[in-house]
């Protein structure tokens, strides 16, 4: 860790990166309990990798990736306890690596092509897994014969705490934040476990509801938003609120839209 902080920090452009980065455990992977592959979430707030110790939000979609292994063998993903958690899609992406002392090129492959006899091969998994119930669930990674390769522990927890943060186009009153009509509003959304660790998820962990869309509303004009982003329009004058939520905690935050 702190070596590829260090690298991050000797280039001045990079420097605001890497502070971020590091402080949020750059690259943490999951040994599996074989040893034989390595896993990690990605994501909001994973973008180089969070490792399996974080707890992933119940009732959204999780992104795993797997690495390691044979790549010349197929694997697929199972989850043990499907009433927990199951596997809505797999992707598997191979590439060949020719290194020297100076450099090192890779290219894209089919998962199931070879190598030339100087490049190495190596392959990765990337799962979409829905979470269901509360619960540990194990995913297993098995070749095509069903024979384990590898599994992990996922710690899928409901929501205990949800911190909201308005941003653009709001005002905070003192507990009710003023908008003009017309104006765009952004609710950034964070959800906690227990502990107090940053739950996981990559889509729909998040719910919205509005209690007046004549006031206000999601904004139509947003095609593709973020996960933890939701975009509001203000089209009408008036108080109202947008509870925000999921299982196992919800937030009520309260609006007044100005003329």
């Amino acid at each position: 860790m702190r070596s590829s902080c260090l690298l991050l920090a000797s280039s001045a452009v990079l420097l605001s990166l890497s502070s971020v980065a590091c402080s949020a455990s750059l690259g943490d992977k999951t040994d599996g309990d074989n040893g034989a592959l390595r896993f990690s979430y990605s994501g909001r707030g994973c973008l180089f990798g969070c490792g399996l110790d974080r707890s992933a939000l119940q009732g959204s979609l999780v992104t795993v990736s797997s690495e390691g292994g044979d790549p010349d063998v197929r694997p697929f993903a199972r989850i043990v306890d499907s009433a927990l958690a199951k596997v809505s899609a797999q992707r598997e992406s191979c590439s060949c690596t020719t290194t020297s002392k100076a450099s090192s090129q890779s290219r894209s492959i089919e998962p199931g092509d070879t190598c030339a006899t100087a490049e190495k091969k190596s392959c990765s998994l990337s799962l979409d897994i829905e979470t269901l119930n509360a619960g540990d669930p194990k995913l297993e990674i098995v070749d095509g014969a069903g024979t384990l390769i590898d599994r992990v522990t996922l710690h899928v927890r409901p929501a205990a705490r949800i911190d909201v943060t308005v941003k653009e186009g709001a005002v905070d009153m003192g507990g009710v934040y003023e908008v003009k009509n017309g104006f765009k509003v952004k609710l950034e959304s964070r959800v906690y476990d227990v502990d107090g660790g940053e739950a996981v998820f990559a889509r729909h962990g998040m719910s919205f509801d509005y209690a007046d869309a004549s006031i206000l509303q999601p904004d139509s004009a947003v095609l593709i938003g973020s996960t933890d982003v939701e975009d509001m329009i203000a089209k009408g004058t008036g108080e109202t609120s947008v509870k925000v939520h999921a299982p196992g905690a919800e937030k009520i935050v309260r609006f007044r839209v100005v003329p």
